[in-house]
This record gives C-alpha cells, structure tokens and sequence, in this order.
C-alpha cells in the first residue's frame, strides 16, 4: 500500500523534474530567440522607415517639379503681358520721360 504511494510519488517528481528541465532549456533559448526577433523587428522597421522616406521624398519632388512648371507658365504669361504692355506704351511712357526730364 506504502509502495504504491511511493511508486506515484517518484513518478511525479520525475514527471515534474522533466518539466522543469524542459522549461530551464526554454528559457535558455529564449535569450536567443528575442535578440533574433528583435533583429528581425529591427530590420523590418528599417525598411519599413527606407521606404517611407523613399515614398515621401518622390512625392516631394514631384509635388516640386508640378509646382515649378505651374510657376514658369504664370511668369511667362506675366511677362508676355508686360511685354506687350510695355510695346504699347513705349512711345508715350518715353515722351512723358522725356517731356518730364525737359522740364
């Protein structure tokens, strides 16, 4: 009767000693796999960070050429207009110049 107790008494402590071996070589191999995660995590950010910059920086320099080009067609047009201003006038603006300086 004893025996038994005893029996089922070894069996579990070898039982849990197992256990506890096995959870010891876990937790041994749980330093590794977090610094190999946390690599990976780095790594992964890093592109993720590369490629946002990489996205924003063309959306920039294409936001910079549109703006551009709408820039110089609105100069242009200022200038076609001041110069076709300045065809029209040219006569009188010089006369007035002129009739002022004399004066």
């Amino acid at each position: 009767m004893h025996s038994g107790i005893i029996r089922e008494t070894v069996l579990l402590d070898k039982v849990a000693r197992e256990k506890v071996e096995k959870l010891e070589k876990e937790k041994a191999m749980l330093d590794i796999k977090i610094k190999a995660d946390e690599k990976k995590i780095q790594l992964e950010n890093m592109a993720f960070i590369q490629k946002t910059i990489d996205d924003t920086k063309t959306n920039f320099e294409n936001e910079i050429a549109l703006r551009k080009e709408t820039e110089l067609k609105k100069f242009n047009d200022n200038l076609a207009l001041i110069k076709s201003q300045f065809d029209e006038h040219e006569e009188q603006w010089i006369d007035m110049i002129y009739s002022f300086c004399i004066k």
